[in-house]
């Protein structure tokens, strides 16, 4: 399907569509302040401005609690692929009180997210076992059967009519044109207050870059690298992930009544490597825990990353390694049962949910033709982290190889980029999922843009600053 290059600064449509407000379904829980639903419609292909499909937007408001709105400022929690709404609707007072409660605060669940065509490409029957994006992409054993099942799993989805009819048209350009008709709609004053975390500033720092001339106020947090994320490997997400984890270590060191590893009479860099060999133990003899599950190296990743980006997370994490390092395998699952429940389910209808794959293969413009070319990524990928850097080739596969081509991929620049107002760039000093080079960039990309950095560590400053739970 050919590219169309839509990356022009205004949008490709008058405005259209108005959003009416009334009651929210009663799956989206509210916190202290109240909320209200809409939907929006807006153009199923921004490349066909004949075309008379259309798509409908979900949208959930935080009306402004001091006061006559100033205004409403958008929000995108991160991704892709995980619904916005709800983590609007839970954190309502929270965030009107981290922006001074003068604004209405809105989110929506970008195309290709919940129930605004979610982009599903689940195989059936015996190959089901081995596609999908799964497994240590970096293993050296398997990376030639790795490479291959991207590959079939990426030819799947392009013979499934619906998934690729659906993965065409939910690039981050085209979410980037919907939350402008949002802004249209909300009838405001048409400029974009926005607010992105992780994924988020994708979105946003796309925003930006499409539309300068509307930015108003932007605030990207916990920055992933725009220029990497369409153009390359994103090699920089797990840099500090490591750091993150021997922090965590120290951390529990440091308050030893209540950690149970600081009993293991170790330092923290002891612990790290510990924990390293624990990881490459399991690649080589994983544990059957019941059932058809086993417990591997990939694993005990799935569930180390979240508590890197969330250390709420730590004290069940730190119970469950304390029992795994110790060779304690029946506290260990148990552990790791108590542990699991602290870990969202990204897709908690049990619907599959293949968008965040989706999203970010249509986005990434290199494609690799044989695997021997790919190589040299996979390596810069998996040496990111020794504790999860697989993950980064695991993932890149798949967008190496994705046959999916969206209608409209972002292919602008992300430099000498002014925008109406400066925008203001958040994050923290550890990371363990957005490197701080990405806030560097994008900062040294748009122009009058300002950094601000805490010494903390997680995912997002506002976690750090407003004690909200992740972002």
């Amino acid at each position: 399907m050919p590219l169309v290059p839509l990356v022009s600064a205004a949008p490709s449509h008058a405005r259209s569509s108005t959003v009416e407000w009334g009651p929210c379904p009663d799956y989206l829980v509210a916190g202290p302040a109240p909320i209200e639903c809409g939907n929006l419609t807006v153009p199923l292909d921004y490349a066909s401005p004949n075309s008379t499909e259309t798509l409908e937007l979900e949208l959930v408001r935080v009306p402004a609690i001091k006061g006559p709105s100033r205004g409403s400022i958008l929000f995108n929690f991160g991704g892709p692929g995980f619904p916005a709404r709800p983590n609007l609707a839970s954190r309502s007072y929270l965030l009107q009180a981290a922006t001074g409660g003068h604004h209405d605060l809105v989110a929506w669940d970008p195309r290709g997210v919940g129930n605004t065509t979610t982009f599903s490409c689940d195989p059936k029957g015996e190959f089901a076992l081995d596609a999908g994006p799964q497994g240590n992409g970096s293993d050296p054993s398997l990376v030639g059967r790795h490479w291959a099942v991207a590959n079939a799993w990426s030819e799947y989805c392009l013979a499934d009519p619906e998934a690729s009819e659906v993965g065409s048209r939910i690039s981050t350009a085209y979410t980037a044109r919907d939350a402008m008709r949002i802004v249209d709609a909300l009838d405001d004053d048409g400029m974009l207050r926005y607010w992105g975390t992780s994924y988020g500033t994708i979105l946003g720092a796309t925003l930006a870059a499409m539309f300068p001339d509307r930015v108003d106020k932007v605030v990207l947090d916990s920055v992933v690298n725009p220029t990497q994320w369409y153009e390359g490997v994103d090699t920089e997400w797990l840099e500090d992930a490591d750091k993150t984890l021997l922090a965590l270590f120290q951390e529990c060191l440091d308050h030893s009544a209540a950690c149970p590893l600081a009993h293991a009479n170790s330092t923290a860099q002891q612990l790290l490597e510990r924990t390293l060999a624990l990881m490459e133990d399991l690649k080589r003899n994983p544990i059957a825990v019941g059932g058809l599950a086993v417990f591997d190296q990939t694993f005990m990743a799935a569930v180390t990353r979240p508590v890197l980006n969330d250390a709420t997370r730590w004290p069940a994490f730190a119970a469950f390694l304390s029992h795994a390092l110790s060779g304690n395998l029946t506290g260990a699952i148990e552990g790791l049962a108590a542990l699991l429940a602290f870990i969202p389910n990204p897709s908690p209808d049990g619907v599959s949910n293949n968008s965040p794959d989706g999203i970010q293969c249509a986005d990434k413009g290199p494609r690799y033709a044989t695997l021997r070319d790919f190589i040299p990524a996979v390596d810069s990928a998996s040496s990111a982290s020794r504790a999860l850097g697989f993950y980064l080739g695991r993932i890149a596969m798949v967008c190496a190889q994705w046959k999916i081509e969206p209608r409209e991929r972002f292919g602008g620049s992300f430099a000498n980029v002014r925008t109406k107002n400066p925008i203001l760039v958040f994050s923290q000093g550890l990371d363990p999922s957005t490197y701080i080079n990405g806030a560097k960039n994008v900062t040294a990309g748009f122009e009058g843009s300002v950094l601000l950095q805490t010494d903390g560590y997680g995912v997002c400053w506002s976690s750090f600053v407003f004690g909200l739970d992740g972002c």
